[in-house]
Formats: C-alpha cells, structure tokens, sequence
C-alpha cells in the first residue's frame, strides 16, 4: 500500500473519531412543527382579561432535551409544564422520550399570570406530531397536564371561555370539576348627583352561560385521551413503550439524589429523636406519634 493509501485512511479514521467525539447536532429541516392556541390571562387598569397566547411546538432527533422561549417572559412554571407535558405525549403515542427533543415557542400579545394552564394542549399538539395526526381548528382547552395524564384545575376559567369565544372558537375543553366559576362583575349605583362603583364576585355555570350568550359549546375532560379524542376523533390507546436503557447520567444523579435524601432523612430522624428525649408532656406525646409515622 503506497503513502497515499495510508494518508487517505487516516484522515477517515480521524474524521470518523471526530464524529464520534463530537456533540451530534441537527438540522432545522429535521424538526416538524404545529402550531396551536392557547387561552390566558392577563391583569390591565380593568381588572382580570383573557387573551390568546399562541404556540410553536416542534419535535425532532434528541436526546431527551426540552427547550422554551417565551415571549414577553411568563412564570418558570410553564417550563415544568413543556417537559411533564413532553414525556407523557411520548408515553401515549409509545415513543421513547430519549429519542427526541421539543421546542416550544410561546408568543403572547401582553404579559400573561401563570403557565401551567397551558400544558394540556401542549401534550395533545406534541402527541399530534409523534402520531402524524389533524387537529381540528375550531377547538381550544385550558387544563394543567399532570404525569399521569389527568388534566390538573386551572384559574380563570371564565375570562379564558371569553378569549376563546372572541376568536370564533366552537368548543372550549376545560378541566373535569371546573364548569361552576366565579366572575368579577362592576355594579354601578347612584347616590344622589355620584355614581358608585363596587366589585362583586358573582358564580356561574359556565356551560350553560358559553352556550346562552356565546354559543359556545364547553365539555369538561378528565385526562389528555379524552381531549385527544375531540382534538382528532380518534380514540387514542397508549402503545407499549420501547425499552430503553437510561442515560449514565440520570443514574449517577437519580443515585445522588437518593443518597443526599437518606442523608437527610436520617439526620432529622436523629434530631427529633434528641428533642423527644429532652420533651415533657404534650411535646413529647406530639414527636413520639412523628417518630411512629416516620418507621411505618
């Protein structure tokens, strides 16, 4: 083999190393994207206000990564809301989470209270991208997103119905439990040549007042297959997962984390055991029923 030959397989042995070594990236072209809608709500000189924040969510090769970009800034909720709302889309359309990464664009026309609310649609636009599935336009829900698929309460129901109601939705999806609402409501009175302003806080079933003066149909849903199910008309089964072996990583910190609890535990055990010890009466009855709870 001449000198060449051997120039030629070493540069391929060391683009080959460096391919290996380096951080994988992807391309943008790699990445689907949907966009979806979202009701909030922000405060103004009038009080509570619903508005409709809209969503960029894209999904493509990863590792398990879950990236957010609001704008204007919302509460660090919403970022714990994207990833639980992340794993569980993985788990009902039966992908492996590690496999992928999640982008999530918020864009909101004024500064909007809280995040949670959001990830219900959030889960049910992901699970649309893994499952390669429509969904339907003139739908639109409220709903935190818990890890085991149940959809969580959220506030300001009633503002959100109207958001929604404005931009000429025909069914609103809201948490199960939450269709009686309470609404901030300015009652004017006059006293003489002076006219008085005074808040009420007024309840309501909002099923009934979206249909009466919106025409509006609102459902309540228990858990993201129920939604899924009025997003796409399909009944949503969850796949068997894939196994999958856990990255190194979440080992080594799972194991820390566990480590630095028991430590923590047992420290505190020794202390209110050092308290007990020196406790007369009431005290001593209230750390021996701790102490009890805690072996149990």
């Amino acid at each position: 083999m001449d000198r060449r030959a051997h120039i030629v397989i070493g540069v391929l042995i060391l683009l080959t190393a460096l391919e290996l070594a380096l951080p994988m990236a992807y391309s943008m072209d790699s990445i689907v994207w949907i966009k979806v809608y979202a009701p909030a709500v922000t405060r103004t000189e009038k009080g509570f206000e619903g508005v409709v924040t809209e969503i960029f969510i894209g999904i493509g090769p990863g590792s398990g990564e879950v990236y957010i970009s609001t704008l204007p800034l919302t509460e660090i909720d919403m970022q714990a809301s994207a990833r639980v709302a992340a794993m569980v889309a993985c788990e009902l359309a039966g992908e492996n989470f590690y496999r992928y990464n999640f982008y999530v664009k918020v864009r909101a026309p004024a500064p909007i209270m809280g995040g949670p609310s959001a990830g219900a649609v959030m889960t049910v636009a992901m699970v649309a991208l893994l499952k390669n599935l429509e969904l339907r336009k003139d739908i639109m829900m409220t709903g935190m997103i818990n890890p085991d698929g149940t959809i969580g309460p959220v506030g300001g129901i009633y503002e959100k119905a109207e958001a929604a109601h404005k931009l000429g939705v025909k069914v609103f999806l809201i948490p199960y439990g939450q269709e009686v609402v309470t609404r901030q409501e300015i009652v004017r009175r006059r006293i003489g040549p002076f006219i008085i302003e005074e808040t009420k806080t007024i309840s309501l079933n909002i099923t009934e007042y979206a249909m009466k003066h919106w025409g509006m149909r609102i459902i309540e849903v228990f858990d993201i297959r129920e939604a899924m199910y009025y997003f796409t008309g399909l009944r949503i089964t969850s796949p068997p997962v894939e196994e999958f072996e856990s990255p190194k990583v979440y080992l080594e910190v799972t194991s820390w984390l566990f480590n630095r609890l028991l430590q923590n535990y047992t420290s505190l055990l020794t202390e209110v055991e050092k308290a007990r010890n020196q406790a007369e009466g009431f005290m001593r009855k209230e750390l021996d029923r701790i102490l009890n709870r805690a072996e149990a």
